[in-house]
């Protein structure tokens, strides 16, 4: 039974390889200093080894500093882990931002849009008044 339980909260390995491996590869991944004291010129794997160990001792503080590198799949694949509250506490606050992130993205096109109309509309009208 205590098998059962914890296959269900615990996330996929071929998951957490193939996330890991495509964030030890992010240019100018924040890292902890005292990792960077350690070894100054940490590789791929070493990053990748680190990233790892971390989403397995403590996936929490992985997505606190990690989740906006992550897809909505790669955060969706964290649901096993729901019902722990730091875990939740983070999926909320990626949902959150991404959420902010679209709404001022579409704030951003519409005023782009507005502003290409106006500039459309002001020389439109120059150019009928230099033609009158």
């Amino acid at each position: 039974m205590a098998d059962a339980i914890k296959t269900d909260s615990t996330l996929d390995a071929s998951f957490c390889a193939a996330l890991c491996t495509r964030l030890s590869i992010v240019p100018d991944l924040q890292l902890p200093s005292s990792l960077c004291r350690q070894q100054p010129e940490l590789g791929p794997e070493a990053i990748q080894t680190f990233l790892q160990a971390l989403l397995q001792r403590d996936p929490a503080v992985f997505l606190e500093r990690y989740s906006s590198l992550l897809s909505s799949s790669d955060l969706n694949s964290f649901s096993t882990l729901r019902g722990n509250y730091e875990v939740d506490y983070w999926l909320h606050q990626a949902q959150q931002q991404r959420q902010q992130g679209a709404g001022s993205q579409q704030a951003n096109q519409e005023q782009q849009q507005q502003q290409q109309q106006q500039c459309g509309a002001a020389s439109g009208n120059g150019r009928v008044k230099a033609g009158s």
